[in-house]
């Protein structure tokens, strides 16, 4: 039985008001890119630049390391992990299904979507690592917060003991956050690319969220019949 947190925590109309107030930077950096390009190109220097300056053995280390975290693979094995989790511990199959679909429409399907239209050629930098496709939005950084975004919304609300709930947050925000750190350190992306996928990653989990009540009273309702 999970635990009565619905409320005031989710409501579905201010989430679906946050999906899209969180899209308004992937939107901002589109139509700079449409009206003058180099608006895009000074930002992306302004932000890259001093990124890249920083690198040097030790950091180089960890954040090829840190980077894998945001990878289809590692992201994959963490959404398996805590969905055989939520319904070994706690028997919730709805929201182990609602954290593998959600994951999968917007980490992958809608990234690779975004990706064929925007087709944004990849930094003309050194990579650290090898990398194909396209660079907007970064794939990592949206898959990170999707995933990792969804994960802790809904361990946390398994959680009852605030400072724990509170440190899991912690940690998996500055996870999210370094993920997408790492892909302009290592050469592979731009800055708006990782902001964008931030961006639409988040707008995403907040409209997957909203939806989440829904779901539950959607699957406990087949379950009935």
């Amino acid at each position: 039985m999970e635990p009565n947190k619905e409320s005031p925590f989710i409501n579905r109309f201010s989430w679906y008001q946050w999906s899209i107030v969180l899209l308004i930077p992937f939107i901002v950096i589109v139509m700079c890119a449409l009206i003058n390009e180099n608006w895009i190109n000074n930002f992306d220097q302004w932000i890259g630049n001093p990124v890249l300056s920083l690198r040097n053995p030790a950091l180089t280390a960890f954040f090829v390391a840190i980077t894998d975290f945001g990878d289809i693979y590692y992201i994959a094995v963490s959404i398996l992990f805590t969905s055989t989790f939520l319904i070994w511990k706690f028997k919730d199959y709805q929201a182990a299904l609602w954290l593998v679909i959600q994951s999968l429409v917007g980490s992958v399907l809608l990234n690779q979507g975004l990706k064929l239209i925007f087709h944004r050629s990849r930094p003309l930098v050194e990579h650290l690592v090898e990398q194909g496709g396209y660079s907007f939005p970064s794939g990592h950084s949206m898959g990170a917060m999707i995933c990792y975004g969804a994960i802790l919304f809904l361990l946390t609300k398994k959680i009852n003991h605030k400072i724990y709930r509170n440190s899991l947050f912690f940690i998996g925000a500055l996870l999210i956050f370094i993920v997408g750190l790492s892909r302009i350190y290592i050469g592979v992306h731009f800055s708006t690319d990782v902001i964008g996928g931030f961006s639409v990653g988040a707008a995403w989990l907040a409209f997957a969220i909203g939806m989440y009540p829904k779901w539950r009273n959607t699957f406990n309702k087949k379950t009935k019949l």
